[in-house]
């Protein structure tokens, strides 16, 4: 009878069992393990959108705490910063609570530099970390429609175009000449005697015959450029302003923002800030009676152009053959 081995010569595998640990006694409190879940999560989104850094930093062996965890979620925010999308951190203006300026200089520096952290305010981060909260660079116009806020502007263009647009579909919906609190009154009680633009003014064709020296020397659209103001420009972080986002939508603006799009949404941001600055040299430069009159008179243009274009009867396939054979021709 052959012996038997002591040891097998090749390796032996056995099933895994695996264990559910959130039935056992070991399980943490729902307050604790929320905050472990979001920390889980910042680790896991550097592993996503960075796996360089990840690797580089050796986050998968360091140790599972709370402090580092934190850590993980403000260096993935300094990172996301870094890579071109700045954005709104739980903390202030003033530096209180976490904000960059109140943390180390490089990213990983900033895993370890905590020293104490509650589980509490842990979870209150979950927001922060689920999705993408970005600055926006809006007017803030629909605190002033939605009568929450009585701070009415000072720029005499921004008072302009809501008096010439008010019976388009771009209107406000409000009465304008409260609006003029703030503007000398005399300016103001002729610039609201300028003829409004027709209600019927076809809008897409307007914006499409629209030139305005502020947009070309910016790089932005005349139409995004005059309806910034309103709100309505193609680009939402152009639309709403900080205070609008977190107070009057409850940060439901956010949510159609996902963190697979970094780069797109950074693009997008200084777009944004390219128009809100267009529009402030604008409105530095448009500030007279004079100034306001020939503006009018430009949109009233464009508005009769646009019209014209609309009116006009569509050309037949034969005229448009007809008129590439002429200009074959005459070549």
């Amino acid at each position: 009878m052959r012996p038997r081995r002591s040891r097998a010569r090749h390796r032996v595998y056995h099933p895994t069992r695996l264990v559910d640990l959130t039935a056992t006694q070991c399980a943490l409190p729902p307050e604790e393990a929320s905050a472990y879940l979001v920390g889980l999560s910042g680790a896991a989104l550097i592993y996503e959108q960075f796996p360089d850094f990840y690797h580089e930093s050796h986050i998968d062996a360091m140790p599972v705490t709370l402090l580092r965890l934190l850590g993980c979620c403000a260096a993935f925010w300094q990172l996301v910063e870094q890579r071109g999308l700045l954005l709104r951190w739980p903390g202030d203006e003033c530096g209180d609570g976490l904000t960059p300026y109140n943390l180390a200089d490089t990213p990983e520096e900033t895993i370890g530099m905590f020293t104490a952290v509650s589980a509490e305010w842990m979870s209150d981060l979950a927001h922060f970390i689920r999705i993408p909260r970005p600055r926006f660079h809006g007017y803030g116009v629909q605190a002033l429609v939605d009568d929450v806020s009585d701070t009415y502007p000072d720029a005499p263009l921004t008072l302009l175009l809501w008096h010439m647009f008010q019976h388009t579909p771009l209107g406000l919906g409000v009465p304008i000449a409260p609006m003029a609190a703030s503007i000398d009154e005399d300016l103001a009680f002729d610039l609201l005697h300028i003829k409004p633009l027709p209600s019927d003014v076809p809008l897409q064709l307007f914006g499409a015959t629209l030139q305005l020296a502020n947009a070309q020397a910016y790089g932005v659209s005349a139409w995004d450029l005059v309806g910034y103001p309103f709100g309505k420009t193609t680009n939402t972080l152009a639309n709403y302003d900080e205070y609008e986002v977190e107070a009057i939508f409850m940060g439901e603006v956010d949510e159609a923002f996902d963190w697979g799009a970094i780069d797109r949404l950074a693009q997008q941001q200084r777009a944004a800030a390219r128009l809100e600055a267009a529009y402030a040299d604008w409105s530095r430069h448009v500030t007279q009676l004079d100034a306001l009159r020939n503006l009018a008179s430009q949109l009233h243009k464009a508005a009769r152009a646009a019209t014209r274009e609309l009116q006009a009867a569509p050309k037949s396939l034969i005229t448009l053959l007809g008129d590439a054979e002429e200009e074959a021709s005459a070549v």
